[in-house]
C-alpha cells in the first residue's frame, strides 16, 4: 500500500536538467525490472535506457510514476509528454504517436498459483471460464486484446498494477494473471511470493512496447532524437548492457 500511495502522489523525478529550460516529462505506472522508486530516484532497466538515450540527445528527462490508467490519460491529454512502456493499437496511434526504434520486446505468459491444476497448451479459447485478473486500460498484445474483446475469454477484473495482479491471484480473487514474464517475476521477488506463483508455458506471445508520444502537440523532433540516441545505443551495445543488469534468468 505504501508503493500505491507513493505513486498516487505523482512524484515528479528529475534525472537531468542541464542543457534544456523544459524535461520531457515521461509516465509510467513502474514496476521490476523496467521502472520503480529507489531511495527516492528513478530505478530500473528502462528509466536508466531512457535517461541514457536523453543525454545523448540533449534532452533532460523527468519520469512521473502513475497508475497506467492515469498515465495514459495525462499522456492523451498532453499534460504529460510521453508514456512507456506502451504497445502499439489501432486505437492508441489515434491519441499516441508511436517512434520507429522498438523499447522493449515483452513475452506475454500466463501465471497461475504453484498449485494450480491450470494448463495453457496456446488455445485462448481452452481457458473459457477461469478467472482473469488484468492491470486497468493495459494492453496485453493483439492475441489477447481480441480474445478479451470478442468474449473469448471472460470479462476480467482489473487493478491498477502488476503488484495487484499477483497479490489477487494469490488471493484466490481469480485463477489467472497475464503480464509481462520478467515484470511478473521481478514483482513477485519484490513481494518474496516468488515461490507462490508459476508460469505457464508456451507464452502467449512476443509484443514490441515503446515509448510514444502525445499527439496532444506536436512532440516530432523530441521522438526522432530519442528514437536516433535508443538505435546508437543498441548499435554500440550500450543498449544490451543496461538490460542484461536487470533482466534475469526465471526461476520456478
Amino acid at each position: 500500500m505504501k508503493r500505491l500511495a507513493a505513486l498516487l502522489l505523482c512524484l515528479a523525478l528529475t534525472v537531468d536538467r542541464t542543457g534544456a529550460a523544459e524535461p520531457l516529462v515521461i509516465a509510467t505506472d513502474g514496476y521490476r525490472p523496467v521502472a520503480w522508486l529507489e531511495n527516492g530516484q528513478p530505478a530500473g532497466a528502462l528509466c536508466e535506457a531512457l535517461a541514457e538515450a536523453g543525454r545523448r540527445a540533449g534532452i533532460p528527462v523527468e519520469f512521473r510514476f502513475l497508475p497506467w490508467a492515469r498515465s495514459m490519460q495525462e499522456t492523451r491529454m498532453g499534460r504529460i509528454d510521453a508514456i512507456f512502456p506502451v504497445f502499439r493499437t489501432s486505437k492508441r496511434e489515434t491519441y499516441l504517436a508511436f517512434p520507429e526504434e522498438v523499447l522493449l520486446d515483452e513475452r506475454m505468459a500466463w501465471f497461475v498459483k504453484v498449485d494450480s491444476t491450470i494448463a495453457f497448451d496456446g488455445d485462448l479459447a481452452k481457458l473459457t471460464g477461469r478467472r482473469i485478473g488484468i492491470i486497468n486500460q493495459s494492453s496485453y498484445g493483439p492475441r489477447l486484446d481480441t480474445a478479451l474483446r470478442d468474449g473469448t475469454l471472460p470479462a476480467p477484473q482489473t487493478v491498477t498494477d502488476t503488484t495487484g495482479g499477483v497479490r489477487i491471484l494469490l488471493a484466490g480473487r481469480v485463477d489467472l494473471v497475464p503480464g509481462f514474464d520478467q515484470g511478473i517475476w521481478a514483482e513477485a521477488r519484490g513481494l518474496g511470493l516468488d515461490t507462490r506463483i508459476r508460469e505457464l508455458t508456451p507464452a502467449v506471445e512476443d509484443v514490441p512496447a515503446f515509448l510514444a508520444f502525445t499527439r496532444a502537440r506536436d512532440m516530432g523532433a523530441e521522438s526522432q532524437a530519442i528514437d536516433a540516441a535508443l538505435r546508437a545505443m543498441k548499435e554500440d551495445g550500450t543498449y544490451q548492457k543496461i538490460l542484461a543488469r536487470y533482466f534475469v534468468t526465471k526461476t520456478q
